[in-house]
């Protein structure tokens, strides 16, 4: 009983049944007029050509609703699939260390509209990329920047513990000159990461996130890192991406931190 209403309630099914009345009304109507059977109905005679292209029409009409219904359901079934897909390679993702890392920043930042870098300070990376940054933003690439609230370092040192705030400086120095720069924005997040974030076009199709794993003693080139893209990793993709949005909006603005003076 099911099956049978869920096929009366197909709109393909529906299409097709249109169809078939018309072609078989009109191929009627022609077979009784070319008989001469219309005499009595002189309306029918007088308008056939009228009823014919009607028909003709309503039979276009409903095959190019029917191949919409079809198409619909093919990008739906092929979604479906991809999604598959992206779930299984979830667990295939490829750590590597900075060896890794065959593709500049220049070359990173090329083609993108977006881009958010997020770190502890982001001090070992920051003086090499501060002039291509600078650049991409001039010509129209949008920035968010996060690292480390300066207070959380300050609290540290005053408990006699070592902050390695000294990163922090050089990156402190580098964004405030950014920070005049117009599609550039930058915050500070109350507590440092345990990971870094590069992520290129954030809500395109073709967007990544490089995630970095901070390390204990391991050098900064023996970090392990992995690259998510939407099209392969769409699960775990989704979690970075949400974690850096929930991070960014509960983070302090930079005229907070900076104190702008008039040029």
């Amino acid at each position: 009983m099911n099956r049978m209403l869920n096929k009366l309630t197909n709109p393909s099914f529906i299409l097709d049944i249109v169809q078939v009345f018309v072609a078989v009304s009109v191929g009627v109507i022609l077979a009784l007029d070319m008989t001469g059977l219309w005499s009595g109905a002189p309306w029918v005679t007088e308008n056939i050509s009228s009823i014919t292209l009607i028909a003709v029409c309503t039979l276009i009409v409903s095959a190019f609703l029917e191949r919409r219904v079809q198409l619909g359901k093919f990008i739906e079934s092929t979604e479906k699939k991809l999604n598959k897909i992206s779930d299984a390679s979830n667990f295939r993702i490829n750590l590597e260390d900075r060896k890794g890392y065959t593709i500049t920043f220049e070359e990173r930042f090329s083609n993108a509209s977006n881009v958010e870098l997020m770190g502890r300070s982001l001090g070992g990376i920051l003086p090499g990329i501060a002039p291509i940054i600078r650049e991409r933003a001039k010509a129209g690439c949008n920035f968010r920047i996060l690292i480390t609230d300066p207070e959380y370092f300050q609290t540290l040192e005053k408990s006699g513990y070592s902050s390695g705030s000294v990163f922090l400086d050089i990156s402190l120095r580098i964004l405030e000159r950014l920070s005049k720069i117009d599609n550039i924005e930058i915050r500070f997040m109350k507590f440092p990461p345990n990971y870094s974030l590069l992520v290129i076009d954030l809500d395109k199709h073709h967007g990544s996130i490089q995630v970095e794993l901070y390390t204990n003693a391991a050098d900064t080139h023996k970090r392990p890192h992995f690259t998510l893209t939407q099209f392969t990793d769409k699960g775990w993709y989704e979690f970075y991406k949400n974690e850096f949005e929930k991070v960014w909006i509960t983070s302090k603005p930079s005229s907070l931190i900076f104190n702008f003076q008039e040029e």
